[in-house]
């Protein structure tokens, strides 16, 4: 059995797999096990996994229909040998000290669970353009003002430069949901220190995120695209971490805003778009009001607007607002 296993969703990235799986072929720690997950990728992505893999038995390689990453994830899931898991995407890549600098950390405290690692965001021309370093600290799982407010974990909430263990991904924790593609690791990782005894923050930056323009975050959204994982995020951090931590609020009022604006991005009708509206909850609007820090004027009247629940006049507003831009 291998010591750490790293699941690696693919989809249509034959341009970048090789690098990806050469930055893992690099470590310097080798007792690894590998789960490609194809995700009915319509490119030579799987001619090439298995050129550069060969019979190397540490690799394996799964294909299936497309569902998205989340999907892709959690059949990965499924496949995982190790007592220790990491992720990766298949546009990113690793440093040679990647797997062995984790598992190091891991080993300080018996009592570690989750290990969080720090990365560099990089362009196609191979240019750092941001560099994410945390202070090396362990702490208990339940320290959430320090996990939050001195680390920032909920800006930092992807799965991938960080080691889970894989008896409680396997006992206790829900895997990826599939029915939402925005914040979707950020939930996984928050359930997942839910159920953590101790956390450790290292000073290390092996993990090379590919600033993708292309990414889905990028795109346009409807509003269910938004509202889901701001619904979904809010409940559980309502539930579990309570509602009195400042900068995870801030956070979540950022995604409601990012929802009602989604809710003018598309062609639906103007009775559609205050149903939208009257989806948020009554706490939804006293964190918007308290915490949202508007832009300009013209959101800071919007602000006003939807906080007294004026929302027909915010509506005309905001769509006049949208087509002056476009």
């Amino acid at each position: 059995m291998a010591k750490v296993s790293i699941v690696i969703p693919v989809y249509n990235a034959a341009a970048y797999i090789e690098r990806c799986i050469n930055s893992i072929l690099g470590q310097t720690f080798t007792d690894f096990q590998v789960v490609l997950v194809n995700d009915g990728s319509k490119d030579n992505s799987e001619s090439i996994i298995k050129e550069l893999t060969g019979q190397d038995p540490r690799f394996v390689l799964i294909n299936k229909e497309n569902g998205g990453v989340s999907a892709a994830r959690n059949t990965g899931l499924k496949h995982v040998d190790a007592a220790w898991v990491t992720f990766l995407d298949s546009d990113d890549w690793l440093q040679e000290n990647y797997f062995s600098g984790l598992l190091s950390a891991a080993g300080k405290d018996p009592g570690i669970d989750l290990v969080v690692d720090g990365y560099q965001r990089v362009d196609n021309a191979g240019k750092v353009l941001y560099t994410q370093r945390f202070e090396e600290e362990v702490l208990a799982a339940t320290d959430f003002a320090t996990i939050f407010n001195k680390h920032q974990l909920q800006d930092f909430g992807y799965c991938w430069a960080k080691l889970f263990r894989k008896e409680i991904l396997q006992e206790k924790v829900n895997w990826f949901r599939a029915d939402i593609s925005l914040y979707e690791d950020t939930l996984f990782v928050f359930e997942y220190l839910k159920q953590a005894t101790k956390i450790c923050f290292t000073a290390q930056v092996n993990y090379n995120y590919l600033e993708n323009q292309q990414s889905i975050t990028t795109k346009k959204r409807n509003f269910d695209f938004s509202y889901l994982p701001f619904r979904a995020l809010t409940d559980f951090t309502n539930a579990h971490f309570g509602t009195g931590i400042e900068v995870i609020n801030k956070r979540l009022a950022v995604y409601m805003n990012d929802a009602l604006i989604s809710n003018y991005s598309t062609k639906d009708n103007r009775e559609q778009r205050l149903r939208n509206l009257e989806k948020f909850t009554p706490g939804d609007w006293q964190l918007y009001k308290t915490y949202f820090q508007p832009f300009n004027l013209f959101f800071s009247l919007f602000k006003r607007l939807l906080v007294k629940q004026q929302f027909r006049f915010a509506d005309f507003l905001m769509k006049n607002y949208f087509k002056l831009r476009s």
